[in-house]
């Protein structure tokens, strides 16, 4: 009996030191997984451009979270994932994690975590072509420019970020919470394997003429008489996509063309006649890296100029490489504020949304539409097979509805327009099944009723979720 107790007691010893050394290999595996993860989220905003960059940040991470690549046998290493080059994925090896109790089994073993993930650009906004905007003042139809008001022009008319009178433009009282010097940016895409080509940038309309809406680009003071400045700047494309504040600029690097182009307010006569509807070379130059090359216009926090301005500026924006083949794309980033003066219908060109973010939410804002100055105007959500979405929207005092056909009017013909100096907020979920093969292209229609629109108005969208996060 006694040797039947001695051996039971063995067994339960051996058990319990089993138990604290799985205890403890499961906290150190979690400790493991933890740094893996921080490696992994410190490596992807370097994809897919910078891999030595990546790993560099990874290790990084992991020796922060305890980990050092290198010490005690620890490795920490990057790899890519095939066929997502968004993607990077981070495992750590820690080779000699010491039993406690377990020593007559073995002295140590080994710990492997890995960790994957990824980075969700901003969606393309209004354009999946070279242009971005008219091309012309002769062509009516889809009279769609890209736009910037002046830093002394109210809020309500149609630009919630250049602006910084908080209320009617007329007397440009308070301030506007949400102004911002750096004004809107737009992404000049090069395609891969363009390297060595040559690439223009040109600009559309690039000086401050006062014409008033609805004549050509609908440049115009809204009060008084003081003019705006204007600049425009190319900046390179480098290898962090998600920030685009730290790209070089490009100005007095081209070989055509400044690479920035201020115009002060006194517009004399000749410039009028050089740049008004006219285009005018920001820059070209010969391409070395492929990627988003980021375009920069405001029309404040410039240098050497005044912030003024009670007015709004119209323009265009087109791109080219040589040789032909492959040609880049332009389009908004963040957000864009335009100008559409077109009667009856018109659809224009919202935003890229796709497969990939099957599952998740789509969410779209327009700042004052429907602007004009009679009639009833309805804007409907499209889907890249052209059908009308089902989506839940914000009414004139901010609050969502249920969800229903995505088509809203924003102005009545007897009130006037719904949405004014408010910003309208669309939700549309995206179904697990989302698909939209070659073309993923969402659109905004407008049902101008037969009115005379003069709609200013300035639109974002986007997924919603961090756009930087794990996957695995």
């Amino acid at each position: 009996m006694l040797i039947i107790q001695v051996l039971m007691l063995g067994v339960l010893m051996t058990m319990t030191a089993l138990a604290v050394d799985v205890g403890s290999f499961y906290s150190r595996a979690a400790e493991v997984q933890k740094a893996s993860d921080a490696a992994a989220l410190a490596a992807v905003v370097w994809m897919p451009d910078d891999f030595t960059t990546a790993t560099s940040a990874a290790r990084d991470a992991a020796g922060r979270n305890g980990f050092t690549h290198g010490t005690n046998g620890i490795t920490v290493v990057v790899s890519t994932v095939a066929g997502n080059p968004r993607q990077v994925r981070a495992t750590i090896t820690d080779p000699s994690v010491p039993t406690i109790f377990g020593r007559m089994i073995t002295n140590s073993i080994s710990i492997t975590r890995d960790s994957v993930a990824e980075y969700v650009l901003a969606v393309p906004l209004g354009s999946p072509n070279s242009t971005f905007g008219n091309q012309s003042v002769g062509a009516s139809a889809p009279n769609f420019w890209a736009a910037v008001n002046g830093y002394s022009t109210g809020k309500s008319q149609g630009d919630p970020f250049a602006t910084r009178c908080g209320a009617a433009s007329t007397t440009c009282s308070g301030i506007n919470p949400d102004y911002r010097p750096s004004g809107y940016l737009y992404g000049v895409e090069v395609p891969a394997g363009s390297a060595g080509r040559s690439l223009t940038v040109e600009i559309f309309d690039s000086i401050f003429v006062n014409r008033g809406l609805g004549t050509e680009t609908s440049d115009a003071i809204m009060g008084g008489s003081v003019m705006l400045p204007l600049q425009y700047e190319l900046y390179e494309a480098d290898a962090t996509p998600l920030d685009n504040a730290d790209n070089p600029t490009l100005s007095g690097r081209c070989s055509t063309g400044p690479g920035r182009l201020i115009f002060d307010t006194s517009n004399t006569s000749g410039e009028i006649s050089t740049y008004k509807n006219q285009w005018t070379t920001l820059c070209t130059f010969n391409v070395t890296r492929t990627g988003v090359y980021p375009l920069r216009v405001k029309s404040s926090g410039i240098s050497g100029q005044p912030d003024q301005g009670n007015a709004t500026a119209q323009y265009s924006v087109r791109s080219s490489l040589s040789g032909g083949g492959a040609q880049p794309r332009v389009y908004g980033l963040g957000d864009m504020s335009i100008f559409t003066g077109n009667t009856g219908t018109s659809a224009f060109y919202l935003a890229e949304v796709p497969a990939m973010h099957a599952g998740k939410t789509f969410e779209v804002e327009l700042f004052d539409p429907g602007d004009g100055s009679s009639g009833t105007y309805k804007l409907s959500i499209v889907k890249p097979d052209g059908s009308v979405a089902a989506c839940r929207y914000t009414n004139s005092s901010g609050t969502f509805g249920a969800s229903g056909t995505c088509t809203i009017t924003t102005r009545n013909s007897s009130s006037g327009s719904v949405y004014d100096g408010k910003w309208l907020t669309i939700r549309v979920d995206l179904g697990a099944t989302y698909t939209c093969g070659t073309d993923c292209w969402w659109k905004v229609s407008y049902d101008f009723g037969g009115g005379t629109p003069t709609d200013r108005t300035t639109w974002r969208a986007n997924i919603l979720g961090d756009p930087v996060h794990l996957v695995e």
